[in-house]
């Protein structure tokens, strides 16, 4: 893992203070499974299939367990 990286300025945003570097190295992941469940089709009662049940997968299935109580969650890895 590098210790330093180069990055364009439009892709840093900074760190409000009080967020731990631990759970801002979640968010990422967390906002690219919130944003693949704001644009599905999923329903109340509806079934859904997450492929990969990698970081974002796992944060995929959590929340479409929270929100949709009567989902079905099909996992594949």
């Amino acid at each position: 893992m590098a210790e330093y990286v180069v990055t364009p300025a439009y892709m840093v945003h900074r760190l409000p203070d009080g967020i731990p570097f631990i759970q801002a190295a979640v968010l990422e992941p967390a906002a690219v499974a919130l944003h693949a469940l704001r644009r599905s089709a999923l329903r109340i009662g509806g079934t859904c299939a997450v492929f990969g049940l990698g970081p974002i997968g796992i944060l995929l299935v959590m929340p479409t367990a929270r929100r949709f109580v009567y989902c079905r969650s099909r996992c594949v890895s």
